[in-house]
């Protein structure tokens, strides 16, 4: 968003000959108001459209499986990588449980695993929660893993 656009046009006019009665000041003064606002509406939705072009770029481009969670455990946003590699969409694991996600079927030991990890992390909130746990791969091996 350039300040250098232009967005569009007001005219204004006064029922008097020579100047604006208070009355049409008060309304302009409004207009005024509700313009900036509108305007400065408009260029933060572009920077946070921006912020979210960058984070999606950094956070979709790593190698590493990456999520972001609820304090419960949900998945809120899961990198490309992560679900390219266990072979499923986003939409199959945002808003769902971390736990029940493919790479943890048939492992409920491991499940609770991130349960507790989930609790204690929630509980120290001066330092991150660590742990390796196993997951299974989409060919049924089971790879393990160092999470934060």
């Amino acid at each position: 968003f350039s300040a250098n656009v232009l967005l569009g046009t007001l005219a204004f006019a006064s029922g008097s000959k020579d100047e604006f009665d208070p009355g049409e000041l008060a309304f302009l003064k409004v207009i005024c108001q509700y313009v900036a606002t509108a305007y400065e509406r408009v260029r933060l939705m572009n920077r946070l459209r921006l912020n979210e072009r960058r984070f999606r770029a950094v956070f979709d481009q790593q190698f590493q499986f990456s999520g972001l969670l609820t304090p419960d455990g949900r998945v809120v946003e899961i990198s490309e990588s992560a679900m390219r590699y266990a072979g499923v969409g986003r939409e199959q694991l945002v808003g769902r449980p971390f736990v029940d996600a493919p790479w943890f079927r048939n492992l409920p030991e491991v499940q609770n695993l991130w349960q507790q990890n989930f609790a204690d992390a929630l509980s120290m909130s001066d330092r991150p929660s660590r742990m390796e746990a196993p997951f299974y791969a989409p060919d049924g091996t089971m790879r393990w893993a160092a999470n934060t």
